[in-house]
């Protein structure tokens, strides 16, 4: 129930209010007398006992305003309130001044024009100025003072008439249907709070507010088990790495979106920057990897994960990118084919796009197919991208069978959503004729050919790793420079960003040295030396495997992602 105290300056308005608290029995108001000061103590009692809005007039209302955190509805001198009390000083031969707040002054000044009446005022913007305006009226030999409370028991102290402008029924009414308004408005925030609380709570995805210093300005239960934390942790950010990493990315950028490995889980964490007042707060949210994983047949469906979030991310230093950025922005139509090596930045222009065309980082999905994809496979994923908005990353497509490729074709263009079909091989036909002019083909090119922007990569790279690590790293030692810039890099970008991530933890100094990037025998681009290829195909692929899972520490989920196939896929060729 609503709950509304009133607190009345002079007792004849407690009367007043008493009367009018009758007629309003859907909500419980209690009255109280207490005038400027004296109304404090009431009004935090009112407030421990979850009174939700206060009532009170002139000076009264003010300090309450000041010293309580509950809303303050101030019963307004009325018209009728300023012409009763006009009418019965109208043919007074003693001189009247009234000494009141700007709000007062004005209004009585007008009616009392409309009467033809002439009366002084002195306006005062506080109780404690309300001494000096008695003492300039007695100078005056005013013989009437009209006020508030505060103001007529100066004026008798100084042996003057004092006269109040007392609130009548229809001022206090119109205070108390407007408590009324502003008290359902409190209920209905406080109810939707608590649910919100609530929701949050049993939620099985780890959730806090965090604060820019790194304090937590909510987390719930999950969250706080997940990495161990006190209901009272604050400044949480040193106390631990992974922490302490994702709150550093979230002040570098708007939206997070990281995989990581907490206590045997594999775990996605999303981030997203909030404005809260004049202070910046980030929403965290991790859950569970296979919670958005959806693995049968030939197809794998999960979050796209990319470390761009926006085309401003993307260097767009070669003429070919730039273009390629523009192009994907005007194109109006929802289906695109990406071509280019691995590793160019397929992924992020995807990213970029998505959140270009939604402004938000949720909802954009990797979809690995393969040659086992079937008709109940198919029909999932057609039911997805049929479903509504979001983006849709197309990986392996080519391996389907025609049939197949054609039904996949016929519901990416019957979609809202955005479907990105990838390809590595650029030499590979896209499209049959009739869809060719529904979609747009874009072709990133290798690094190799754009190894003059090289430097400006490094830059971008060094930049976000020294965030990362804590270093302050600025370039490359120029021999190493020189031999980067003669490198093919097979890898393109992606091993060029490992690579720079590689030197900036390593290094020690301002610069990324040749030691600092010394290629582990089992890392992703030195592995090649390591295969045997005098053996079998299936005892090479094996190899293969197994190399990537040693580099994700036997986690099968993520290297089956880095290989492209789904987690059975993975095991039946280890079993076999």
């Amino acid at each position: 129930m609503l709950k509304i105290g009133i607190i009345a300056p002079y007792e004849g308005l407690k009367e007043v209010a008493t009367r009018i608290s009758a007629s309003h029995q859907e909500v419980r108001i209690n009255v109280e007398s207490a005038d400027l000061e004296e109304a404090v103590e009431p009004a935090r009692r009112l407030e421990e006992l979850g009174y939700h809005v206060l009532i009170s007039r002139g000076g009264t209302a003010q300090i309450l305003r000041e010293r309580s955190s509950l809303p303050v509805v101030e019963i307004d001198v009325s018209g009728y309130d300023i012409l009763r009390t006009l009418l019965l000083f109208k043919d007074s031969k003693d001189p009247i001044e009234l000494i009141g707040f700007p709000n007062v002054c004005h209004g009585v000044n007008q009616v009392a024009e409309l009467l033809g009446i002439s009366i002084s005022y002195q306006v005062i913007h506080s109780s404690q100025e309300v001494q000096q305006a008695v003492e300039n009226a007695i100078s005056r030999n005013i013989q009437v003072i009209i006020g508030d409370t505060v103001t007529l028991t100066t004026a008798r102290r100084f042996g003057l008439e004092g006269i109040m402008i007392t609130s009548g029924p229809e001022s206090v009414e119109q205070a108390v249907v407007q408590a009324k308004e502003v008290g359902s408005v409190l209920l209905y925030q406080e109810a939707m709070n608590t649910s919100y609380h609530h929701l949050l709570e049993h939620l099985p995805e780890s959730i806090a507010l965090v604060k820019e210093t790194g304090e937590l300005m909510f987390a719930n239960q999950p969250f706080l088990n997940l990495f161990q934390l006190t209901s009272h942790a604050s400044n949480y950010a040193d106390k631990n790495d992974i922490l302490q990493s994702l709150h550093q990315k979230m002040l570098n950028y708007a939206f997070l979106q990281e995989n990581f490995s907490i206590n045997g889980r594999s775990v996605i964490a999303e981030g997203e920057f909030l404005v809260e007042g004049k202070e910046r707060l980030y929403f965290l949210k991790i859950s569970d990897e296979n919670r958005y994983r959806v693995e049968q047949n030939g197809l794998v469906i999960q979050p796209l994960q990319s470390d761009i979030v926006s085309f401003g991310q993307i260097s767009t230093a070669d003429e070919r990118v730039r273009s390629i950025v523009e192009r994907a922005k005007k194109f109006t139509e929802s289906v695109y084919f990406l071509q280019g090596e691995n590793g160019t930045g397929k992924r992020s222009i995807a990213a970029a796009l998505h959140h270009y065309r939604n402004n938000y980082i949720e909802n954009q999905w990797e979809v690995i197919l393969d040659k086992d994809f079937d008709e109940m496979a198919m029909k999932r994923l057609e039911a997805m991208i049929l479903s509504g908005n979001g983006t849709f990353y197309m990986k392996n497509w080519e391996a389907l069978s025609a049939e197949r490729l054609e039904q996949l074709f016929e519901a990416a263009f019957d979609s809202v959503a955005v479907i990105i079909f990838a390809a590595a091989d650029t030499n590979q036909p896209l499209l049959q004729e009739k869809f060719q002019k529904k979609s747009i083909v874009l072709s990133l090119p290798p690094l190799r050919e754009r190894i003059e922007h090289l430097p400006e990569y490094i830059r971008t790279f060094i930049a976000r790793n020294n965030s990362k690590y804590g270093k302050q790293v600025v370039g490359v030692e120029s021999g190493l420079l020189l031999e980067w810039k003669s490198s093919r890099w097979p890898g393109n970008l992606h091993e060029l960003q490992e690579m720079v991530e590689m030197g900036v933890k390593n290094s020690e100094g301002p610069y990324i040295s040749r030691e600092a990037v010394q290629t582990n025998p089992a890392s992703a681009y030195g592995a090649r030396e390591l295969l045997d290829l005098n053996q079998s195909l299936d005892n090479i692929e094996k190899q293969v495997i197994n190399l990537v899972l040693q580099e994700e520490n036997m986690n099968q989920t993520r290297a089956a992602q880095r290989l492209d196939i789904n987690r059975s896929t993975l095991w039946r060729k280890l079993k076999g």
